[in-house]
């Protein structure tokens, strides 16, 4: 399964792909630079609209639920990307 409880940041790509960043970005930092740059070691990919790639069911199933609990925090457009304050550290 993936480890979804270490997300900290949710990022949406210029594909729509949507990552987990298992760390809280710095002020001024975004996603976008860090993959650009191709600093995206241990980025977990939650998806594209309508498909899953080779997930198995059981991770398409865990990514749903894991989403629908964070929903207010999921971004809808390319570049976006939001810090799941729950997660967030002081």
């Amino acid at each position: 399964m993936r480890k979804l409880e270490t997300i900290r940041v949710l990022y949406r790509d210029l594909n729509l792909s949507l990552w987990g960043l298992p760390y809280n970005l710095r002020p001024g930092q975004a996603p976008r630079n860090l993959q650009d740059a191709g600093n995206t070691a241990g980025w977990i990919w939650l998806g594209s609209p309508g498909w899953f790639g080779g997930m198995t069911i059981a991770e398409m199933d865990e990514v749903r639920e894991y989403l629908a609990r964070h929903a207010v925090y999921v971004p809808g457009n390319a570049y976006e990307h939001s810090t799941l304050e729950s997660e967030a550290a002081p």
